[in-house]
């Protein structure tokens, strides 16, 4: 029984730590590239101080006014309510931003969205928080026109504006 090791042994495991170690610099690499790729709206989102001071509001729109942007065609609209709810119905032209599910849309909404884009986000009713969490979230992630439409969807649906969905 030998203390020291074996040639063969001895070269096999100075390949694995080299390629170990070559790994991590080609990984450390591509992020250091990507990083600028995504600026630094998302790391605002994501490494916001526990104890900071909360996020500017966003302002409340009421559905008429919000109607003079849609017809412009000058605001983003945001629905912030279920898969099942969004395809039921939802304003025309808005996109499905669902606060329960951040993580699948945030990287592809911050790299195609500019931050100066107004964008108005809504919820079913008076009741609902989700618009008003998913205008914190905007906000926080570096957004500067965020408009919140408190009456919701329910408000939009009672005036008789424009509807799209399964039952529209």
């Amino acid at each position: 029984m030998t203390d020291a090791f074996e040639p063969e042994q001895m070269k096999k495991t100075v390949y694995e730590a080299f390629f170990v170690v070559i790994i991590a610099l080609v990984l450390a690499g591509a992020a250091t590239i990507l990083r600028p790729l995504l600026g630094d709206r998302r790391q605002k989102a994501e490494n916001a101080p526990i104890d900071a001071a909360p996020p500017p509001s966003a302002a409340v729109i009421s559905a008429a006014e919000a109607l003079k942007w849609h017809q412009a065609q000058t605001a983003l609209f945001a629905d912030a309510r279920s898969e099942d709810d969004f395809r039921h119905s939802h304003i025309r032209g808005a996109v499905h931003l669902p606060v329960q599910a951040t993580e699948q849309w945030l990287d592809a909404f911050l790299a195609e969205t500019p931050p100066d884009a107004r964008i108005i986000t809504y919820c079913g009713d008076p009741a609902c928080h989700l618009a008003g969490d998913l205008a914190d979230l905007l906000l926080m992630a570096g957004f500067e026109n965020v408009y919140y439409m408190q009456e919701g969807l329910q408000q939009w649906m009672q005036s008789g504006l424009p509807l799209a969905g399964e039952n529209q």
